[in-house]
């Protein structure tokens, strides 16, 4: 079976994931999860904080309007433009 970051779908974003996780992967810090406070926002982390439960890679979250403090961090935005991973 091939994995999902094979899909076609993620060809432009492939290596900028691949080298998120490498980073994250081999740090110790957990990874900052940030999003608007309103049910978009929570519903958009779900998936996100599943595979990371499932990976067992720490993490934190929050609901915030405010740009992160810390760094590894992704913020899920409703404009795609906007959207940040570090």
């Amino acid at each position: 079976m091939e994995s999902l970051i094979e899909q076609d779908i993620f060809s432009p974003v492939r290596e900028s994931i691949q080298f998120f996780a490498n980073e994250v992967i081999s740090s110790s810090k957990p990874i900052l999860l940030i999003s608007k406070p309103n049910l978009e926002g929570s519903l958009a982390l779900a998936p996100i904080e599943s595979a990371l439960l499932d990976a067992r890679i720490p993490y934190k979250r929050r609901f915030s309007k405010a740009n992160p403090d810390s760094s590894p961090f992704i913020q899920i935005t409703d404009d795609i433009a906007s959207t940040k991973t570090e």
